[in-house]
């Protein structure tokens, strides 16, 4: 199974909310909407910060549009007469508030160089609204969030089936994709995977092939709304999804555009042989360590491809599940999970080739988990053999799986403007080469009568 982006040591937003301390007199003038940057030696990074009461103690959210981060909370929050301190991406600021001017200015000195924050009250800009959504499939019911762009006349759709860890919501490296494509005029819905959150259904045994049957049910759910152009509907998957997107796009009439990032050309267990193979060496694992579990990846993946019992592949297991490099590897638990990953290695290049609408691909030049060289080109020439000809596919320099950019210093001295400090953000042209496919004049399938069918 294809394992999502691990940006965690970086992306340290994602947690839960301390309780706000301070006097609420105090917290009320702070209320409202920021905006400002983050500066470390003279870079620069644009940022938002609401703030709000909650019973009377002081809370919030921030946005950082580069990374597609929006609606995070902001952790330990303390407010004084003068102060205000929170808690978020880049760390603790302690932030001077300058009511008259009606700005707040602070740091994190913790870091080295110093990161800076710098920001003036402002009037919100509302562009979009988004709706709590539950679709009913086979066995499920989908819950999801639909963004619905504030803009004239039915607003394009993509629908985004996220990674292996993306299993709901509340992964904001998948919920990113509501905020950025409805500020660019795109209705965008992402959910809580079935059996996730608050969707309902048997994870446990839900296969790729499922997982394409509940978009399929929400695509033609969202089609029926009078607010959603039925001619542009695209259904993105990144990572895991790029199996599940191509499914739907082959089951369904209404899917007019797909969208792959970081798609695998290849079944789950070609891929999983592939990133086990492109594993780097570093502290925890040697390069005999990854030789040795790629060696054993290879046995049980064999051994579940050709039938042999469980106890065959739970025995050579045994070893594997006390090895210096068992993190790096998948081992199996149970003859369930070896059953799953049988059930879904289908055919990938097959299905490919029954897809007859405008498919964007963008891979990352730096991606160990669907390595470049394995998939780029196999995607397109199983796109080509199946006659598809409005097919673009751009590779992002410098980016690995997911397609960030982590923040570093280029330079490599701390000497503005000559060396500067690069802030964490999704890489340029990521974001841009899918709100292009589904701007107003982008790619659509039309057939006499309606939409151009996919499948054999």
């Amino acid at each position: 199974m294809l394992v999502s982006t691990v940006v965690a040591l970086l992306f340290a937003a994602s947690f839960p909310v301390d309780g706000a301390r301070g006097d609420p007199a105090a917290a009320a003038r702070v209320v409202g909407h920021w905006e400002g940057a983050f500066s470390r030696l003279g870079s620069v990074q644009r940022a938002e910060i609401d703030l709000r009461l909650e019973d009377g103690a002081l809370a919030g959210t921030f946005r950082i549009g580069e990374l597609g981060l929006a609606g995070e909370p902001l952790r330990d929050v303390e407010v004084t007469d003068s102060t205000v301190t929170f808690a978020l991406l880049y760390g603790r600021f302690e932030m001077r508030i300058d009511s008259a001017a009606e700005e707040l200015t602070g740091s994190n000195p913790r870091w080295n160089p110093v990161v800076d924050l710098h920001l003036k009250r402002a009037l919100p800009e509302i562009v979009y609204d988004t709706e709590t959504v539950r679709v009913g499939a086979a066995g499920a019911t989908i819950a999801g969030m639909l963004y619905l762009p504030r803009r004239r006349g039915p607003a394009p759709l993509v629908v985004v089936a996220g990674g292996s860890e993306q299993t709901t919501r509340a992964q904001w490296e998948y919920r990113s994709w509501g905020d950025v494509l409805a500020r660019h005029g795109i209705a965008a819905f992402v959910y809580d995977r079935r059996g996730h959150g608050a969707s309902t259904g048997d994870s446990a045994h839900a296969d790729l092939r499922d997982e394409s049957a509940d978009v399929v049910a929400m695509v033609d759910a969202l089609a029926r709304r009078p607010d959603i152009d039925r001619r542009r509907i695209a259904v993105l998957g990144t990572s895991r999804g790029g199996w599940v997107a191509p499914l739907a796009a082959a089951a369904s009439r209404e899917i007019t555009v797909l969208l792959l990032e970081c798609a695998p050309a290849v079944g789950v267990i070609e891929q999983e042989l592939q990133r086990i193979s492109h594993v780097e060496p570093d502290d925890s694992v040697s390069a005999g360590d990854i030789v040795q579990a790629a060696a054993y990846e290879r046995f049980w993946l064999g051994a579940a491809r050709g039938g042999a019992p469980w106890s065959v592949i739970d025995s050579a297991s045994v070893a594997a599940r006390a090895a210096r490099w068992r993190s790096i590897a998948v081992i199996p638990d149970s003859a369930a999970d070896v059953a799953w990953w049988v059930r879904n290695d289908f055919d990938q290049q097959a299905l490919l080739r029954r897809i007859h609408i405008p498919v964007v691909a963008v891979f990352g030049a730096e991606d160990r988990t669907v390595p470049l060289a394995e998939n780029l080109e196999p995607m397109r020439a199983a796109l080509a053999a199946g006659g598809n000809r409005e097919v673009t596919i751009r590779v992002i320099p410098e980016a690995g799986h997911g397609l960030w950019l982590f923040g570093r210093l280029r330079g490599g001295e701390w000497k503005w403007p000559a060396a500067y400090w690069r802030w964490a953000r999704k890489a340029p042209g990521a974001f841009e080469a899918v709100i292009t496919a589904m701007a107003d004049g982008g790619p659509t399938s039309h057939r006499a009568g309606g939409l151009r069918q996919n499948g054999p």
